[in-house]
């Protein structure tokens, strides 16, 4: 399934990159400038790898790198770009979280978020942030680099992307939508693997009440017993989103 998205989004990729260069040299004629791109990645070899690439072009100029987000923020000239490709799982925070910070400090910037994933939970939290597209590292430089011109004029979400973030809103996300607040920090805490009694003490609330929790989420989302929670969980990678460093802030954000 993975593969047929990625030779889709491929497909789709290289029928726009003339016009997408078009566009972005048309944005560049106009200030006169190449568009400024930061680099906020954890794998070193990928960063320089797309680096080198970015140099041989006319449109683009790396202006900025760093492997952690609060690097970015200690530095103001970082900021100041036109477009921004941050990894989803930097050490420090989520992208998703990074994605925010950019765009309160510069809300001109056009920020697209890369991982070796694009889950639907993954383009609802980057649609919810406001991102300009979901990338994966599998796609090619050439590729890579067509969506970051792109990405300078909107947003690069495919059709395909966009129908996924539709029907995962329509079907799971009403389900999850039903969930009071307290039931959403249960179900994170499943997501993360942890006991009734491990949930108990983080919650400072009885294992009963837990229990109780467990039982109106079950109802909710229409399932029959702890390990289909499970199974959902992990089928929707919620489990994903939880891990991410503060992932907890964009949990239940998702339905909203």
């Amino acid at each position: 399934m993975a593969s047929v998205r990625q030779k889709q989004r491929s497909a789709t990729l290289n029928s726009e990159h003339r016009s997408s260069r078009r566009a972005a040299l048309r944005v560049m004629t106009e200030s006169e400038s190449p568009l400024r791109v930061l680099l906020v990645d954890d794998c070193l070899t990928f960063r320089d790898g797309l680096e080198l690439a970015i140099t041989r072009t006319k449109t683009l100029l790396v202006t900025g790198r760093t492997n952690r987000a609060e690097e970015v923020f200690e530095n103001r000239e970082l900021i100041a770009a036109d477009v921004a490709l941050v990894d989803i799982e930097l050490p420090d925070q989520s992208g998703f979280e990074v994605c925010q910070r950019l765009l309160h400090a510069n809300p001109k910037l056009s920020v697209v978020l890369i991982g070796y994933s694009d889950w639907d939970i993954y383009l609802l939290a980057a649609q919810t942030v406001h991102a300009c597209g979901l990338l994966l590292r599998c796609e090619a430089t050439l590729e890579l680099i067509a969506a970051l011109e792109k990405a300078a004029t909107g947003p690069i979400f495919s059709q395909a992307q966009i129908l996924r973030i539709q029907t995962w809103r329509n079907t799971t996300g009403i389900k999850l939508k039903s969930l009071g607040r307290r039931e959403w920090q249960v179900l994170q805490l499943l997501a993360l693997g942890q006991s009734n009694r491990e949930i108990a003490q983080h919650l400072s609330v009885s294992e009963n009440t837990v229990e109780k929790h467990v039982s109106n989420i079950l109802q909710k989302l229409e399932l029959t017993s702890r390990a289909m929670m499970i199974a959902f969980i992990y089928s929707q990678h919620l489990d994903a989103l939880s891990r991410l460093p503060n992932g907890d802030r964009f949990f239940m954000l998702l339905t909203k």
